[in-house]
């Protein structure tokens, strides 16, 4: 039975494997199209390409601007703004694209990020994070930083446009206008040549760039390169991150806005912006940059208005004020607009939120949502006065924009006021949340907010989680008088950060009718989970901070649960022990009454009460044991402190980060795609902890198990067994930590069992049975029945 079993799953997999091989064979998925097909696809960027001509510079500009691809960021002449508003009026060229930084990579210094903006669309292209516990987990080449770069004018190099402070640019003295020609003799022509040899290197080598500066050579700049930080923000385009960000080719950016309502005309919904203005893709003027802040500037002179955008980054050590953090993990951003009618007009604004949030473990990371279903990774996340939080996950954006359809959400409605307390995207482990902050009655309020697809969604239907999503809040007409003074004008804290619960409990909406903070983006699922998920976390980071190691401190809070749970789970064994020692008796039982099920079932019970026995005394631990194990399993999967954390230590590669699977080894170019490639059954890498952990369950299992009592018992046993291997396949790309706490918690069962006391159970004696009768005493009884001598005197008398 068992042969015919094994035969029966062996025949089973090799079909399905061969019916996958042939479906692949006669209809290939669509290849992947690389970063440079989409460009050339891309009619935006074809449009608003990269100008090569005066007249291409002026269309790109959108107000008459001139697009120099040479001027990578801010310049510091004093009258700048005023030069570029006097061109602007004169209808000559303006300064052209330009980024401008603030903040620092230098974790020692007094803030929490290094923030990339350009004027286009006078949007944040970049926010880094410099804590060094929030390294790119998906990137482990050296990194020499973010530097706005493009190809040099004449084809000779990869032009340097911003240098961010704390980047090992800026530690080797590299600068704006810089064009680099070569990396270690290796020669570079173009921007992308550079990003392709810096991925051939590793964090901590040095480097030696020939660099051109005024065009002349200078002194070879030795560079040593670090570990890329997480972009929490990013530029992307068909789900890759963008190191060179062209104008118009890639997925819009963050915190784009357009006017919603100018007087009695309305922006139908499906347009992007009224003719004749041009604020999501045209160039801003920059008014203002300072240390901490900068200010982008629009005219719509057709429209008689001026838009005003303005950043603000947070210190870690400012107080906070007015219900704003002090965790540092924030900007603040202004809106306003000047009507210069000569009348009072109503105007309403559409801002997009973040884009681009984090995407790394998509193949392997288990996010945890508010509705059932759907693939999560960056998830639009609001909370509403009426609703509470709403968490819509990615898989459900991309079915209504495939439908053309929309889960706008109006928040006036039947003379309902719904408040909006926060709307944002919120990832695995990092989330980028815009908080409206109301200062008086004046501030207008949101008529509706909606989750957004942005860009393309991923040609492989089982990489849709990967589409990148943001959240649209349009505002509700205010009236503006005329003036300077009269300006219509919003706030916002832009929390960009990891979902740790110390810093989110900072960060909540003012003004609001009740207590809301960012914490409650930490979802552990029901409610129930939670109770026990909390302390469970925290005992964690308590263990950890004795020792040092989340391993270490994992198995140390397996041990506190099993102990704690002891009297508890060692009934269950005895339980289990004094079950397997009845099985005889049952069996008897079972044969003795095979057709009368009733005296079966009386024979039993009374065979139960005998030996003091309950049948059901080992659901009781189970069922107190759940929600704790539970809890515990959505701890170790939702807390950001094991991301990054290693095993061993961080030079081993092997088991480096506890939030992720082990990867021992590569395998994909090895085994076939359905089963290797990061979608697939099993990832691309060679799991051991899983397999580990599997063994120990069926070698549990085998120990807590009774023996069969008949065929059908066996069989059932049998399918158990094989159960336990396709629950191996389903957890193979568990997260490492898990592995540790079920590796933990079994070897704890097993030594439990090992130690329980010998059997006090007699084994039963078949129905019939008697004193034990000696072979030759029964022989001699048979011979003298059937008058025969005794063959053994006759071998005497012999």
């Amino acid at each position: 039975m068992e042969k015919r079993f094994f035969l029966f799953l062996l025949l089973s997999l090799s079909i399905l494997m061969g019916t996958q091989m042939i479906v692949n064979a006669i209809w290939p998925p669509p290849p992947r199209p690389e970063i440079a097909e989409l460009l050339e696809d891309d009619p935006l960027a074809a449009e608003q390409g990269e100008p090569t001509r005066q007249s291409d510079a002026v269309d790109a500009a959108g107000d008459g601007g001139q697009e120099d691809p040479a001027d990578g960021t801010l310049t510091p002449p004093g009258d700048q703004a005023a030069a570029e508003a006097a061109a602007a009026e004169a209808g000559e060229e303006a300064a052209g694209v330009q980024r401008v930084v603030l903040g620092s990579l230098d974790p020692a210094s007094d803030v929490r990020m290094l923030i990339y903006f350009t004027n286009r669309g006078a949007a944040i292209e970049r926010i880094v994070l410099n804590n060094p516990h929030y390294g790119d987990l998906d990137q482990s080449s050296g990194f020499l930083g973010f530097l706005g770069a493009s190809d040099a004018a004449d084809g000779g190099g990869c032009l340097v446009g911003v240098v961010g402070p704390g980047t090992p640019a800026a530690t080797a003295g590299l600068e704006k206008k810089d064009v680099i020609t070569a990396i270690d003799q290796v020669p570079i022509l173009t921007a992308d040549d550079l990003f392709a040899a810096l991925g051939e290197t590793q964090p901590g080598q040095e480097v030696v760039l020939k660099v051109l500066r005024g065009g002349k050579a200078i002194e070879p700049v030795a560079v040593t390169l670090a570990r890329r930080q997480l972009q929490l923000i990013r530029p992307e385009l068909g789900a890759q991150g963008l190191e060179v960000v062209p104008p118009g080719a890639h997925d819009q950016l963050s915190m784009l806005m357009t006017l919603e309502q100018i007087g009695d005309e309305r922006l139908p919904p499906e347009k992007e912006e009224f003719e004749g203005v041009s604020l999501r893709e045209s160039l801003w003027r920059i008014t203002k940059s300072a240390d901490r802040e900068v200010e982008f500037r629009k005219s719509l002179s057709n429209k008689k208005l001026t838009v005003v955008k303005r950043y603000r980054l947070a210190s870690v050590d400012a107080e906070a004020t007015a219900g704003i953090a002090a965790a540092g993990y924030h900007l603040l951003m202004d809106i306003e607009i000047i009507n210069e009618d000569a009348q009072s007009r109503p105007i309403a604004y559409r801002l997009d939120g973040p884009t681009g949030l984090p995407t790394e473990g998509w193949w392997w990371s288990n996010k945890f949502g508010r509705q059932w279903g759907g693939r999560r990774l960056r998830d639009v996340a609001l909370h509403l006065q009426l609703d509470g939080p709403v968490l819509i996950d990615v898989s459900a954006i991309v079915d209504d924009a495939e439908e053309e359809g929309t889960q706008r959400i109006p928040l006036e409605e039947d003379g309902r006021k719904n408040l909006l307390a926060y709307a944002g995207v919120d990832a695995q482990y990092f989330a980028a949340v815009l908080l409206p902050q109301r200062s008086g009655a004046e501030q207008p309020l949101f008529a509706s907010v909606e989750p957004r697809l942005v860009g393309d969604v991923p040609l492989d239907a089982r990489r849709v989680q990967l589409s990148n999503v943001t959240c649209r809040l349009t505002s509700r007409p205010l009236i503006v008088a005329p003036g300077n003074e009269e300006r219509m004008r919003q706030s916002f804290v832009l929390f960009a950060g990891p979902k740790v619960p110390d810093i989110l409990a900072e960060y909540k909406p003012n003004a609001f009718p009740r207590r809301v903070t960012l914490e409650e983006l930490i979802y552990f699922g029901w409610p129930i989970w939670g109770w026990f998920a909390r302390p469970l976390s925290a005992v964690l980071h308590f263990f950890y901070g004795l020792v040092g190691n989340y391993g270490l401190a994992i198995v140390m809070l397996t041990v506190l649960v099993r102990l704690s749970m002891f009297p508890l789970s060692r009934k269950q064994a005895l339980g289990a022990q004094k079950m397997q020692e009845l099985q005889p008796e049952i069996k008897r039982i079972s044969e003795k009454y095979k057709n009368d099920l009733e005296k079966r079932s009386k024979a039993i019970q009374e065979m139960y009460k005998k030996h003091n026995y309950n049948p059901l005394s080992g659901c009781l631990p189970l069922f107190i044991q759940l929600p704790i194990f539970i809890g515990l399993y959505r701890a170790l999967m939702v807390d950001i402190e094991l991301r990054q954390a290693p095993l061993i230590s961080a030079a081993v590669r092997w088991c480096s980060n506890l939030a992720a699977p082990d990867m021992l080894w590569f395998w994909q170019p090895y085994v076939p795609e359905f089963l290797s490639s990061p979608a697939g059954w099993l990832g691309p890498y060679l799991n051991i902890l899983p397999l580990f952990t599997v063994v120990l369950f069926i070698w549990q299992q085998k120990m807590f198990m009774p023996p069969p009592t008949d065929e059908q018992a066996a069989m059932q046993q049998k399918i158990m067994q094989y159960m336990m291997i396709f629950m191996g396949f389903l957890f193979f790309k568990v997260a490492s930590g898990l592995c540790i706490y079920f590796i933990a918690s079994s070897l704890w069962g097993v030594g439990e069992r090992k130690l329980l006391p010998k059997s006090t159970v007699r084994p039963a004696q078949p129905a019939e049975s008697g004193p034990a009768k000696s072979p030759a005493k029964e022989l001699a009884k048979a011979a003298s029945a059937s008058g025969s001598p005794n063959p053994r005197r006759k071998k005497r008398k012999k």
